[in-house]
């Protein structure tokens, strides 16, 4: 075979891949975001690092990381059923509903009849999921329990406290 029907067969076979490539990634799903206000936090930083270890973090609840396009966020689900935003802005004294699970305080707001708002509680960066409540067999539970693992770096300010009975 000459030099030339060579280059032009590796050109060619490398059009195919970069054909074949293309079209798979084309099938991928980009979530748009907003990066949250303190999003370059060197904990938010560790935290990604964290959840982008190769295999730990790839499915949670059964469902399918996807891409997203904003510093410190990351997305599950096909319909995005699973958002997370580092860097959110820490909350502290609240009248929504403290809740520890895995060693971790989570505000937990479920008046939106879509989704469940959860935000750390006391931790710098904080860091705030949204949950389907729509999605069968997604357990909030679940979800905030495989988030404890990451978080157990950033920094505790305050504690869930019990709430006085009338």
């Amino acid at each position: 075979m000459s030099l030339l029907r060579r280059i032009g067969a590796l050109v060619g076979a490398s059009f195919a891949t970069a054909a074949l490539v293309l079209s798979l990634t084309g099938c991928s799903q980009t979530i748009a975001m907003q990066a949250a206000p303190n999003a370059d936090d060197p904990q938010c930083a560790a935290m990604m690092a964290q959840l982008n270890k190769t295999g730990s973090y790839d499915t949670i609840a059964g469902l399918p990381r996807v891409w997203t396009d904003a510093q410190s966020t990351a997305a599950w689900g096909s319909k995005a059923e699973i958002l997370m935003a580092c860097g959110v802005e820490v909350p502290m004294a609240s009248t929504t509903p403290c809740q520890t699970i895995a060693g971790i305080d989570w505000l937990v707001d479920s008046t939106d009849k879509d989704h469940y708002r959860v935000t750390t509680f006391g931790r710098e960066p904080a860091v705030q999921l949204f949950i389907s409540s729509r999605t069968d067999g997604l357990s909030p539970t679940e979800v905030l329990d495989r988030f404890a693992k990451p978080m157990l770096g950033s920094r505790v300010l305050a504690t869930c406290t019990e709430r006085p009975t009338s």
